[in-house]
């Protein structure tokens, strides 16, 4: 009897099934942008506030002087700091402790939406001038 069994596990019979593998998901890492340039003491101030999180997350930053970055520039010249969470805009000017905790558990959860109040200097940029060196206050009160 024992011969039967193992012929019928020879080359050319059906195989036995495979035991099943289950796929572990794992959730990615939100990845953080910040929009800053050099000097910006908000920026400081609010990836301290950032860090502080007990969310994991990946962070990143983009220069908006920095050559190649004049789209960014353009949009948030006015407004940085600026965050987006995994491409999406999601604050600027400040970080609050509640809203970052909630933002990162949602990214996460791969619920996260983009914010409403997207800063957009560029029609006050073309106003201002290229030439204009006035360090940010042309944008006063905005």
């Amino acid at each position: 009897m024992a011969g039967a069994l193992v012929a019928g596990l020879r080359r050319g019979s059906p195989r036995l099934p495979r035991p099943s593998r289950a796929k572990v998901t794992v959730a990615a890492v939100p990845q953080v942008t910040l929009f800053t340039k050099p000097g910006c003491t908000l920026c400081d101030k609010a990836v301290a506030q950032l860090k502080e999180t007990t969310q994991p997350f990946e962070l990143s930053t983009v220069n908006i002087e920095a050559p190649g970055n004049e789209s960014w520039k353009s949009r948030y010249w006015c407004d940085i700091p600026v965050f987006h969470i995994n491409g999406a805009f999601w604050a600027k000017h400040r970080l609050d402790a509640e809203d970052v905790e909630a933002s990162l558990s949602a990214a996460h959860a791969g619920t996260f939406a983009a914010r409403d109040g997207e800063p957009d200097s560029r029609q006050q940029a073309a106003e201002c001038g290229d030439d204009c060196n006035c360090g940010g206050e042309c944008c006063e009160g905005h």
